[in-house]
C-alpha cells in the first residue's frame, strides 16, 4: 500500500511532444509566437523559452519538468484572468 516512486516517475515523463503541445496552447491563448529551444549538449543543457525566432530568451534553460510546469502556470494564469474578467 506504500507509494511507489518508480510508477510516479514513469507516468510523469515529459516528452518533446508534450512540451510542444503545451506551448502551442500557450501561444494560442496569448496570441504569441514563443518557441522552445532544446540543447542537451551545451554547458547548461535543457530547455529554454525564446521569442523573436530565438533571438530573445524569455526563460533560461531548465529541465523538461520545469519547463512543463512553467507552461502549465502560464495556462493557469490565463484561465484565472479570464474568470476575473467575467
Amino acid at each position: 500500500m506504500g507509494y511507489d516512486m518508480r510508477v510516479a516517475t514513469r507516468r510523469s515523463r515529459v516528452t518533446r511532444r508534450r512540451l510542444h503541445s503545451r506551448l502551442e496552447r500557450v501561444n494560442e491563448m496569448f496570441n504569441s509566437s514563443l518557441q522552445l529551444n532544446h540543447n542537451p549538449f551545451s554547458e547548461h543543457g535543457g530547455w529554454q523559452l525564446t521569442s523573436k525566432n530565438g533571438s530573445h530568451i524569455e526563460y533560461h534553460r531548465v529541465s523538461a519538468k520545469e519547463m512543463l510546469a512553467l507552461l502549465d502556470g502560464m495556462t493557469g494564469a490565463y484561465h484565472l484572468q479570464q474568470k476575473k474578467e467575467i
